[in-house]
């Protein structure tokens, strides 16, 4: 991810959430998170390219908004999928593949060692996936949904 981006902003409406009433400030959260969720869903879905990934990281993208800042998330949750593992189990996996490497199993009843290939249904190890990818789109405009949402909201109380 790019780094070299202004975060004055970003610190005045955290600091500036941070002074507030607590009503004002759920208020503010509310109205953001209803701003930001549909854009981030939006973003895991384009880049969920398998109807795996759609399944497990797109189906599950949601946005918690704190005093302190958007948390993305994608691939939670403790609902199972067809097969009966929950979807976070399978979550890193499907994010950043597996390696395909014979793994030694066990003996057969001939005491004779076999192999299984594990993670064959899975991509191929990489370092960002479809969550990554998503990030690396939407965090400048999340972070300025965030700081807009929360100054409107706030000069709007304070008229």
């Amino acid at each position: 991810m790019k780094i070299g981006y202004n975060v004055k902003p970003l610190l005045a409406a955290g600091l500036l959430l941070k002074g507030m009433d607590r009503e004002v400030s759920t208020q503010i959260n509310k109205a953001t998170k209803i701003m930001i969720g549909p854009a981030w869903k939006q973003a895991v879905t384009e880049h969920a390219q398998t109807r795996q990934e759609q399944s497990i990281l797109a189906r599950t993208a949601k946005v918690d908004v704190k005093n302190y800042g958007v948390i993305v998330r994608a691939g939670g949750g403790t609902k199972r999928l067809r097969g009966g593992l929950p979807n976070n189990a399978l979550a890193r996996q499907v994010e950043f593949g597996s390696l395909r490497r014979p793994v030694k199993v066990g003996a057969s009843r001939r005491a004779r060692a076999y192999t299984r290939r594990m993670g064959a249904q899975l991509p191929y190890r990489r370092r960002e996936g479809p969550f990554y990818k998503a990030v690396a789109d939407v965090a400048p405009r999340l972070a300025a949904l965030w700081a807009q949402t929360t100054v409107r909201s706030f000069w709007e109380v304070f008229k």
